[in-house]
């Protein structure tokens, strides 16, 4: 049983003197009080009553004093156990029909005694209590008709609620949530008006409690005062916690105090949209609670009027990670929108949200689960098609009928599948409902012709379905060629909104229908780009075919320039608004078709497949589409264009100098422009085909196949000829044996070759020219990788905002498919390096500068610890990245050595980690939950914990000799060393001691002789202020190592020709890098005062300002009492 001692204050009456108004502090053992077991505790229990006998009146102190005894055994056996909480409540009810103030004010003298001990008290004990409490006050309630006792209570603990304890603090809150509930919302005078003001204005302060369990527990009581409209003061303020509060218990909380009412979701809706997607799942879990309590028809209507995709919501909570968060979006959907709301009736419940937005997904989901849910609960109902009342609603749920059935062990799906004859016939008047809305369907009645667009995507995706359990493969002639002429006419149809509308779904389909024969696709798709071709105005009036791609594009420039001086007339008064409405209306027209051909184009080669054969008359469109002046369109033809190199092979050299002159162009405003395009397109074909296959010769076969099958023998002469110099004059060409054209090096051979031969006769000087040239061919394809290599790595180190994301995106692609040589790696990675420290810098004002940071986090971690191989060479590109930071900002450059040094940690490979993964991830935590900073955190300390934790693994045998042999903080260290004895800056030299003190983990089992050798030269060579610490770094070093004798002469001779050629590798390593763009950028980005110059001047991260200077000669000598760390920080 407990001890309770207990501070409390008694307000004592008016005829009371003065001296005994004031408060009296008593402090009162209940145990020896209620008990009185021995001689000790009855003389401590009778000087406490003495004590309070002089401060009351002898009759209330009777009374109060036989009060708190019993209600002191009442509450301790609820503390105990909460098995006899109906007895203690009856027993406090009679003793309240006998003194009802006495009860009241025992009550509440207990109350203060739990919550001045609620530290000490268990939280059983406490939830136990507050339920308690609650209890008693209902009984008064019903028994007494008269809440007064749960008033008295919260008027007690009221003036502890800023208490300095925050357990105290959390009591208070807790009495109000618990009692809150329990008091008279009848009683409208001003006295009880006023207490709940006060109240209110108490839990919204306590609302704000830097203790979250404190906030928890206020909005809990303090959601009781609110009225769900925005323009309560509560509801805003528990809104905007909902949005900011850092605590997910808070944030939950809120969720569950929203009432089930109008005001509530114009509220709160587009907080527990929010919450939906919180990153707790707890939270998300509660949210999907929250939303469920309304009625289905409002939710719908809010996300209409909000514009919120409702259906994608919920296909993002049934995909959740959390299972808990699934099944409380299931339950949501099922148990309150379809059950409470619809009664089961999943067809009413869709039609609220079928907008025709989006893709089919959700619904198909949405559809499944009601279907799951009515099958359990044994309510399942066959839905077939009704062709006299067809709907969007219905037909999803005919659909996902009939694939829950092609599914299921021991079910037949031929009982709700159309048969293809009349399948065929519903999708005719459905896309002829479409296309045609004023025309009657023929045996088909449509319940909305508004879903007429949604129900077309529905049959279309059924395709798959029929195609799975192969209806597809036994359809007769007619009703296949049925099918066929339907998408065909549907390929041709242009909508004025969205030119790609129903493309990618008909190429799907016609994939499907035309598996085994892929001509007909071939057929159909040439069918319909003829005659979106022919039903353009621009070839009409200039009689210009397919194959007229340059005058086309030439008549395309010549309309838009004549559309620009009528624009101009316009404005003059020299024309009518009617003749630039119809050239404007024209020039759209032929647009919208062009990009519909495009997309038909660009669907046909995403479902295509390696070797598969391209018509010809696509490629023409291709290059129609890349001579126009309209950027979307350029765009899909450039994005088809790559797509035709990777489904076709032999087009790869031909294209590939396009499509890098195209990536030179100058990157516009727009998010997607031609020059990324092309970018993301080449990058996408070297990652594809490898830097190999442009080292190969030009194949006749292939390329004469490819000029009579492609129809772009016009192109293949084309070089890099413009833009940029720099991008130009690196730009590769690739040579065609069937080309005219040959490149600078081919003419200068056949011009020497037949000055060379003019006495041979014309045979031997033509066949002479001919081996010339395929020997210059040859060359010229041998370095064609190097080439086109060297020219993606411009991209990477020039400087354009807008491009340089696509560059970096592209080689971390090429970098994870090892389409890299190995020798070049280090410095791609120096580069992208680069950019990660410019991402860095803008990364809180830019969101794709943040972006990009997780990304390059996310993928050097990936690339590093994938294979030892990768880590070395990320250690060396991050060794070049570090080294030409240090010599301009030395905090930058600690700042990414901090990101080199963790992942070049042995431990972060995979294959380490598999050896023991119990204690690899202990070393990750010793690793995020160490403090690197502090200045006892020295090489020693560090390495220890890592060593104790390795050495007690179960295999710690092999862990040791795979963490030696792949250890890279010695190369690191190594590194750092030669800075140390090639510079003369003191923040240089602090910053690499600071490193190789706090963050070396070495893992060897014998010390490197190189290691050893450049620490003795950097001792030679560094000052002496600092030559201590490097003097003790060492010995550390050696101490740690079983076996550091000093080298021989044989290696110390080897070591001095290393180190000279270390020397010179590095500087020619530095120039390469310090050379690109995005290097001098970033360096002078960075740059702060010279560190030669000045060295007592704190060097700034982000940004260099421009102060005033100050006297060095100042009145008070300020420089000369501060130190030096005093000094940098200001």
């Amino acid at each position: 049983m407990p001890n309770y001692y207990y501070f409390f204050c008694i307000a004592v009456e008016q005829s009371f003197s003065l001296s005994l108004s004031l408060c009296v502090s008593v402090r009162l053992s209940l145990r020896g009080v209620y008990a009185r077991r021995n001689k000790g505790e009855k003389r401590h229990s009778d000087r406490g009553q003495l004590q309070f006998e002089k401060t009351m009146p002898p009759k209330k102190v009777a009374g109060a004093c036989s009060g708190v005894e019993d209600v002191g055994r009442i509450f301790q056996q609820i503390h105990q156990s909460a098995a006899h909480f109906h007895k203690c409540k009856t027993s406090l009810l009679k003793y309240a029909d006998k003194d009802r103030t006495g009860i009241t004010d025992a009550v509440s003298r207990v109350a203060l005694l739990v919550l001045k001990e609620s530290p000490r008290l268990a939280p059983d004990s406490l939830k136990r209590h507050y339920g308690f409490l609650t209890e008693v006050c209902k009984g008064f309630r019903e028994r007494f008709n008269s809440d007064w006792i749960a008033i008295a209570l919260m008027k007690t603990v009221e003036p502890f609620h800023n208490a300095n304890d925050k357990n105290v603090r959390l009591g208070v809150v807790s009495v109000f949530d618990a009692l809150l509930k329990t008091v008279d919302q009848t009683d409208t005078t001003e006295e009880r008006q006023n207490f709940y003001q006060n109240v209110a204005e108490m839990l919204k302060l306590r609302a704000h409690d830097k203790f979250p369990a404190v906030r928890e527990r206020a909005v809990s009581a303090v959601s009781c005062f609110q009225s769900g409209k925005k323009d309560c003061d509560v509801t805003q303020q528990l809104m905007a916690l909902l949005c900011t509060d850092s605590s997910a218990d808070v944030r939950r909380q809120i969720l569950r105090c929203i009432c089930a009412r109008k005001e509530f979701l114009e509220g709160y809706f587009q907080g527990m949209i929010r919450c939906v997607r919180d990153v707790v799942s707890r939270v998300r879990v509660e949210a999907w609670d929250a939303l469920g309590r309304f009625h289905w028809k409002y939710i719908a209507a809010y996300a209409t009027a909000k514009n919120i995709a409702l259906p994608q919501l919920i296909l993002q909570g049934l995909s959740d990670t959390s299972s808990s968060v699934v099944i409380a979006c299931r339950a949501a959907l099922t148990n309150c929108w379809l059950h409470r709301d619809y009664r089961d009736d999943g067809e009413a419940m869709l039609e609220l949200v079928l907008d025709g937005g989006g893709g089919l997904e959700p619904y198909e989901a949405i559809s499944t689960e009601i279907l799951l849910y009515c099958r359990k609960h044994k309510n399942a109902k066959t839905y077939l098609v009704n062709t006299e009342s067809v709907s969007a609603a219905s037909l999803l749920l005919w659909k996902a009928s009939a694939k829950l059935l092609a599914d299921a062990e021991g079910d037949d799906e031929t009982a709700v599948l159309l048969p293809l004859p009349q399948f065929s016939a519903l999708l005719q008047d459905t896309v002829y409902a479409y296309a045609r809305p004023d025309v009657d369907p023929k045996t088909v009645k449509f319940k909305n012709l508004d879903e007429a667009d949604i129900i077309l995507r529905i049959l279309l995706s059924v395709f798959d379905i029929y195609e799975e359990n192969g209806y597809l493969a036994h359809a007769d002639n007619t009703t296949r060629s049925s099918l066929l002429r339907i998408i065909n006419f549907l390929l041709k149809v242009v909508p004025d909104d969205d030119p790609a509308l129903f493309i990618d779904v008909a190429i799907r389909s016609l994939k499907s229908l035309t598996g085994r024969t892929p001509e007909e696709a071939t057929k159909t798709i040439t069918s319909s780009l003829d005659s979106l071709f022919r039903s353009l105005k621009l070839p009409q009036m200039y009689a210009l075919g397919y194959d007229d791609v340059e005058a086309f594009g030439r008549k395309s420039r010549e309309r838009q320039r004549e559309l620009f001086r009528l624009r101009m007339k316009l404005r003059g008064g020299e024309t009518s608004q009617e003749e630039y409405d119809r050239l404007k209306e024209e020039m759209d027209r032929d647009e919208k078709f062009l990009l519909r051909m495009q997309f038909i184009i660009l669907s046909f080669l995403s479902h295509s497949q390696r070797g598969d054969n391209i018509p010809t008359f696509c490629s023409h469109i291709i290059q129609l589409g890349r001579q126009q002046d309209n950027e979307i369109v350029k765009v899909a033809s450039t994005t088809s264009l790559g797509l035709q190199c990777l489904v076709n092979p032999d087009t790869v050299h031909t294209f590939m100098p396009l499509i890098l002159s195209d990536a030179n162009e100058i990157v516009g405003n727009s998010d997607r422009c031609v020059a990324l395009a092309a970018l993301g397109v080449a990058f996408d074909l070297v990652m594809e085909y490898g830097l190999r296959f442009f080292d190969c010769p030009a194949r006749d076969a292939g390329y004469s196949s490819h000029h009579d099958h492609t129809g772009a023998a016009e192109l293949g002469a084309a070089t890099v000829t413009k833009h940029t110099t720099t991008m130009a004059a690196t730009a590769i060409t690739f040579s065609n044996n069937n080309d005219d054209a040959t490149t600078t090096n081919t003419t200068t051979t056949t011009t020497a070759a037949a000055a060379s031969g003019g006495g041979l006769t014309a045979i031997g000087v033509e066949a002479r020219l001919q081996h010339e040239r395929a020997l210059a061919q040859e060359d010229e394809h041998k370095v064609g990788g190097n080439n086109l290599l060297n020219t993606l790595r411009l991209f990477l180190r020039s400087h354009c905002t807008e491009r340089n994301p696509m560059a970096v995106v592209g080689f971390c692609k090429l970098l994870s498919c090892n389409r890299v040589p190995h020798t070049q790696v280090p410095e791609i990675i120096a580069d992208i390096l680069m950019h990660y420290v410019a991402y860095r810098q803008e990364e809180k004002g830019n969101a794709c500068a943040a972006y990009m940071v997780d990304y390059l986090n996310k993928f050097l971690y990936s690339f590093a610890s994938s294979h030892p191989n990768r880590q070395l060479a990320f250690a060396q590109g991050g060794m070049m990245a570090f080294t030409a930071l240090l010599r301009y900002n030395p905090s930058v450059a600690l700042r990414l050595m901090e990101l080199i040094t963790r992942l070049s940690d042995a431990y972060v490979l995979v294959h380490i980690r598999e050896i023991d993964p119990v204690t690899a991830k202990q070393v990750a935590r010793l690793a995020e939950g160490g403090n690197q900073s502090t200045e006892d955190s020295t090489l020693t300390k560090n390495s220890s914990t890592r060593t104790t934790a390795t050495r007690n693994s179960t295999r710690s045998g092999q862990l040791l000799r795979e963490l030696s042999r792949f250890s890279l903080h010695e190369y690191i260290a190594s590194e750092l060393l030669i800075e140390i004895a090639q510079t003369d800056s003191e923040e240089v030299l602090d910053a690499c001691l600071d490193t190789l003190e706090k963050r070396m983990y070495f893992y060897a089992k014998e010390v490197p002789t190189w290691l050893l050798f450049v620490a003795n030269r950097a001792l030679d060579t560094v000052c002496s202020s600092a030559k201590g610490r490097l003097q003790k770094w060492r010995d550390e070093v050696c101490s740690r190592f079983l076996n550091s004798t000093e080298s021989d002469g044989v290696a110390n001779d080897a070591n001095m020709a290393k180190w000279q050629d270390t020397l010179d590798a590095r500087e020619r390593a530095l120039e390469r890098l310090l050379d690109s763009d995005i290097a001098n950028v970033v360096c002078q980005t960075i740059r702060s005062v010279p560190p030669r110059d000045v060295s007592d001047v704190g060097l700034s991260a982000v940004k260099v300002e421009n102060k005033r200077a100050r006297e060095t000669d100042t009145t008070f000598g300020i420089n000369s009492i501060l130190g030096r760390q005093r000094r940098m920080r200001r």
